[in-house]
């Protein structure tokens, strides 16, 4: 079971880090 958990909870921090960097970006533009 943490097998297969494991990636999907990967996944999820990266695209949490990456919508961070995307409204900081967008943030800082402004």
């Amino acid at each position: 079971m943490e097998q297969k958990l494991k990636p999907t909870l990967f996944q999820a921090n990266r695209w949490v880090m990456d919508y961070r960097r995307i409204r900081v970006l967008a943030y800082k533009r402004v």
